[in-house]
């Protein structure tokens, strides 16, 4: 996603785009980890917009 959004950062920002950010939404179970490697790091720095993670716990359901 960061690959196909970084040549076009410049030409939405023309076009109007004011409010952008990159989310990472994670469902899970327990525990949730998440890890971004440097080069994923440096593009995200590079487009200029915030990251925002959100996470949603799913309760286990019990059989029987």
């Amino acid at each position: 996603m960061l690959d196909t959004a970084l040549p076009h950062i410049e030409t939405l920002r023309r076009l109007g785009a004011e409010r952008a950010a990159v989310w990472v939404v994670e469902r899970f179970e327990g525990q949730v980890n998440m890890a971004y490697r440097p080069d994923e790091l440096q593009k995200l720095a590079r487009l200029g917009l915030p990251l925002c993670v959100s996470g949603y716990q799913v309760e286990q359901r019990l059989d029987g």
